[in-house]
Order: structure tokens, then sequence, then C-alpha cells
């Protein structure tokens, strides 16, 4: 990979250092918890059973997501069960994304080799990059396939086989999230064809008709499951899960504007140093494909905020690219008269939450908000108060200060808010109780699909079925006298977490702390 030490080998190992420790951290302070875990159970269920194709969650067919992150670390534990692989394929993808960074970087900017250094290095100051390092999801394996797509594209006009690995690139992408890959390579190839193509209708169709290629890579899937017999699972997939989410008919539809307000998250601290607009080709190419793909995730009715990370490294590049100018063009004074503004900003922000938390706390809704570390408000504090000495006296280099600013900022607010969340997300009392219980050859019955996250955690060799209240409830308590029950219960206003027992039954709070997780045995509930 590295032929030699030169400063971008460095900037690369730099960033991949800090993802690491972020990586770590992570585990540290938030095990795999909540959506996280319900990935890991599909995954031990399908190694289990050796179903491949067709991941189950419960007696159901889980069509959600497409199975190559499920292949993936299923593949991992055949080769070593006891690493912690949910901590370090989320590694592994976040320092392939910041690799690709850089060398789609160096390729855009051939002639300013610390545009290249600085990307990386940007890549993971932004909050939205730190926010799903270390975390199990689809997103950043999709965000490694868009710039590798993206890097394949560029190099396509030089070397042809490039043209093979863009077919390739969106094929991963299509089997990690399904067809969402396509709001981003699409704008990409047609942007691309406009602005570095000889003729843009002839390349246009040549990267549409690649990215046809690649959507042939579903077959790998559909396929065997055709062959097993339930092409049904196909059609339920397509219109239950595809053309569902993007109408809003499934899942919490969210406002057109829903984004509007994370533009500041994805582009403070950078904003304070000129515009990115800008007449430069690669600048407004990656101008243009960021707003094209925000626009586009804005049209879906059903959205979260990480579906924005796949373009989050094209803002990396403009801003390493406008770094480097700044580095030149402003004088170092105005720099550092900019990040002490900076750091008198943050000195004052952390202050005022600090101060409205702990005497607001009855009137905040947000449901994380009472576990918050105060260690978060002083570190924040810390870093403002840091950043107004030394740009007062102009101690070092602005835009390395501006790069560690980042990097401590959006980590302490991302960790803290991860161990506030995951205090309430946290199942393992619960798995530790239910696995005492069928270490015993205790029937189990749930209410909620819940304890279906709980498989992995919990290693459990078979599903715990899920029976709502209904006749086949009743039924099945009235042949398992000695059974015990999982339910829940609404709870308002419950400001702490806890697990007990409490009248016989097992009792934890869950959910984001709107609800109380119970295990009791049926007889205890008969009277219900």
């Amino acid at each position: 990979m590295f032929k030699k030490v030169t400063p971008e080998n460095i900037a690369f190992f730099c960033s991949a250092l800090i993802a690491a420790l972020l990586c770590y951290c992570h585990a540290v302070v938030a095990p795999v918890v909540g959506e996280e875990m319900r990935y890991a159970s599909i995954a031990w269920r399908m190694s289990i059973e050796h179903q491949w194709f067709i991941p189950q969650i419960g007696d159901h067919a889980y069509l959600h997501k497409p199975p190559l992150l499920f292949w993936l670390l299923i593949m991992s534990w055949k080769t070593c069960l006891h690493l912690p692989w949910t901590v370090i394929w989320p590694f592994l993808f976040a320092i392939s994304c910041l690799y690709m960074t850089q060398r789609l970087t160096s390729f855009l900017f051939p002639e300013k080799k610390s545009i290249a250094c600085l990307s990386p290095l940007v890549l993971v100051a932004m909050p939205f990059f730190i926010n799903n390092v270390g975390i199990f999801r689809f997103d950043m394996l999709l965000t490694w396939s868009n710039l590798a797509a993206c890097y394949c594209l560029f190099r396509s006009l030089s070397c042809r086989y490039y043209y093979w690995g863009f077919i390739f690139a969106n094929a991963v992408g299509l089997l990690t999230k399904g067809p969402v890959i396509y709001l981003f390579t699409i704008p990409e190839a047609i942007f691309f064809a406009v602005y570095f193509c000889p003729s843009i209708g002839k390349y246009a169709a040549k990267y549409l008709f690649a990215i046809f290629l690649s959507s042939l890579s579903i077959l790998i899937w559909w396929i065997p499951i055709i062959l097993a017999g339930q092409s049904n699972l196909i059609v339920d997939m397509l219109t239950h899960q595809v053309l569902a989410r993007a109408t809003g008919n499934i899942s919490v539809v969210k406002p057109i504007w829903d984004y509007l307000p994370l533009l500041p998250c994805i582009f403070l601290p950078w904003m304070a140093w000129a515009p990115f607009w800008t007449t430069k080709k690669i600048n407004a190419y990656c101008l243009v494909v960021f707003c094209t793909c925000f626009v586009l995730l804005s049209l879906l009715k059903t959205k979260e905020s990480r579906y924005l990370l796949p373009v989050i490294p094209f803002v990396a590049m403009m801003i390493a690219a406008r770094l480097e100018m700044m580095s030149h063009s402003l004088s170092r004074r105005v720099c550092f008269l900019n990040i002490l503004s900076i750091g008198l900003l943050l000195s004052i922000v952390s202050i005022g939450a600090y101060a409205i938390l702990h005497t607001q706390l009855d009137k905040i809704s947000i449901f994380y908000a009472p576990y918050l570390p105060n260690s978060l408000f002083f570190a924040i504090f810390g870093v403002g108060i840091s950043a107004i000495i030394i740009g007062y006296f102009q101690l070092i280099s602005p835009v390395f200060l501006l790069l560690s600013i980042s990097v401590v900022v959006s980590a302490a607010i991302d960790l803290s808010t991860t161990y506030a969340i995951s205090k309430t997300q946290n199942l393992e009392p619960s798995v530790l109780f239910l696995g005492h219980l069928l270490n015993e050859h205790v029937p189990i019955i749930s209410e909620d699909s819940i304890v279906w996250d709980m498989q992995y955690a919990g290693r459990w060799e078979a599903w715990i079925p899920v029976m709502g209240r209904n006749d086949d409830q009743i039924s099945w308590i009235k042949t398992h006298p000695n059974a015990w029950i999982v339910k829940q219960k609404k709870v308002d206003h419950l400001l702490r977490p806890y697990a007990h027992m409490e009248n016989s039954c097992f009792e934890q709070t869950y959910s984001h702390m709107r609800a109380v997780l119970q295990i009791c045995p049926v007889t205890a509930i008969s009277h219900e």
C-alpha cells in the first residue's frame, strides 16, 4: 500500500490512529446495543442455521437490508469467533474510507499534495464521520463503496480496467444497503460526464449502463432465494421495503427540510474561512454532487441523518482545499482571530449548556439528557479556553489547531451522547436473567420482538417465540404453567435506569427510558 514514508502516508496513519482510538473508546463506553445487536443476532442465526441467503429474525425473513454485512461477520466468526468483530469491522471500514478519500483527493488535486494530506484528517475530524466510527452498521461500508466508485469513475478515462472497478464498487454498495447506492453514484456519473468528458451524452450513457450492469449483482442474492421456492420474498422486498420506505408507508416519516438543521454541523467551524463556491472544476463538482445528493435524500420520506455519510468525504475534500488555500491567502493574524472567536464561542456554549442541563432538567424532553456526563462540558470549556490562549499568543499552526479542536469537540460530544444513550438501551441484565432461565430449560415466550435483539448477546441456540396478547398466547400459557413471559409496560417520566426484581418479576428499563421490560412467571400475570 505504501512504498515509502511521505507526508501523505504520515497524515493517513495519523487519521487511522484517531479512528482506532475512537473505535476503542466507542466499544468501552457503549457495547453493541440496540440496532447493532439486532444485526449481530441475525448474522448469528444465519451462521447457526447455515441459512446464507435468507436472513431470519424470529420466524420471519429479514428483508430490510442485503446480506453482505452479515456475510462478512459470519466469515470472520468462522476464522476466529472470539475476536470482537462487531468492533473490528467498523474500524476496518473507517480506515478504508479514510484511505479512499486520500486516494481520490490525491488524484483530483495532483498538483497540491498538501490537500491530500489534509483530506483524511479533515474527514476524521468531522462530527458526521466521528458519529459513525465504531458503529456496526451498513453506512460506513456504503461510504467506502461510493468513494471507490467515484475513484474508479475518474480513473476510467485513462484506464479501461477502472470501468469494471466502477461496476464492482456499485455492486458492493448494492449488496450492502440496496439501491440507495445509486442515489450517490448516478449523480456522480452524470456530473462527471458534464464536467470532465469530451462527449456528455456518450459518456453519461456509458456510465449509466455500467450502473445497470452492477444491478445484476443482486442476482447473487436473489437466485438462491428463487431456487428455494421463495420468490414471493423478492416481491415483498421490493414493495414493502424499497418502495414503502421511499414513499413513507413504513417507518417514521420526516419532513423534507429535516436535513437542513444538519448543515451547520457539517460545515462548522470550517465555514469561518472563505466560501466554498468556486469556479474550479473539481471543487464545483464536489459541491454539486453533495447538493444533489442532499436534495435527493431530503425527498425520501423515511430518512436518518447517517444516510448523508457517503457524501461527507466530498465535503472533507472541499474543506481540505479551502484550508490549503487559507494557509497561503490569509494572514496568520486573521486565522488566529477566527480561532480565538471559535474558542470564545465554545466556552460560552459549554457554560450555557451546563447551566441549562442542571437547572432545567425536568423541562428537557431529550431522553438521554440526564445521563450526559459533566466531563463533556468541562472538556468543551477546556478546549475553548485553550483555543483562546493559543489564538492570542499564536503558538502553533492555525490549520493544525483547527483540526485538533474539531477532533476533540466532535469526539467528546459523540462519546458522551453515545454513553448516555447506551444507559437506556443496554439489555445485558435481561440477557443474563433470560440466559439463566434457558439453561434451566424453562419455557419462555415474549410479547415484544425486543427479545430478538438479545440473541447474539446471549449466544442462544434458538429464537424465543413472540406472541401477542391473543388466543394463541392464552392457549400456550395454559399448556406451559411453569413458563415465563417477556413483556413491556409504558412508564411516564422515568428518570433513571434500573434492573431488579419487583413483585416476582425481573424488570429493566429499556427503549430510550420510555418503557420497562418485564420478565415474569406466567402465574404472576394469569389474572390479567
